[in-house]
């Protein structure tokens, strides 16, 4: 475990891991109706996946500092990839839904360091499940419509990250 984690604090991992993301989640949206990667394109389109993302980055990092290294290294190449391949592949480029994830990944950054001191509490499980539940009704509601099947995965997906945060928790008292 301990050599995972050492892979994914290497912001250079991140950076390649980034932008291979946002080609995927670009490649997600044009793809055909019923394929995996069309479902992969409807995740990576909502909040609830960010926000799991944004914690995993919190919890590999061990200060702020590194937080910010490696979300940045993360987040800044996903949506330079994702908006390049865009305007390449499919010729388009809406500047008002970029520098909304551009306003998106700031917020991140700066909520992720107000609340990494306490990440390892159980306010911060709280804040997540509250977070989660906003965001999954979100995505059914302003961006992917009611989609069960996807409602269903982003809810998973939710859950295991919350009782793997809670394990954590457990782990450190």
């Amino acid at each position: 475990m301990d050599k995972a984690i050492k892979i994914f604090r290497n912001p250079l991992f991140m950076i390649i891991a980034g932008a291979v993301f946002g080609i995927l989640a670009k490649y997600g949206d044009i793809a055909y109706a019923n394929s995996i990667f069309s479902f992969f394109g409807l995740l990576t389109s909502g909040f609830a996946i960010w926000l799991v993302i944004g914690t995993a980055i919190i919890y590999i990092s061990s200060s702020r500092k590194q937080l910010s290294v490696l979300m940045s290294s993360f987040m800044l190449p996903m949506l330079l990839a994702y908006y390049i391949f865009s305007v390449l592949a499919v010729k388009y480029f809406n500047i008002k839904i970029a520098l909304f994830w551009c306003a998106a990944f700031a917020c991140s950054l700066a909520i992720g360091n107000i609340i990494f001191p306490k990440r390892h509490t159980r306010l911060f499980v709280a804040l997540f499940i509250i977070a989660s539940a906003a965001f999954i009704t979100a995505d059914a509601i302003m961006i992917n419509g009611v989609n069960l099947l996807l409602i269903l995965c982003e809810s998973a997906l939710c859950i295991a990250a919350a009782i793997l945060i809670s394990r954590k928790i457990k782990s450190k008292s």
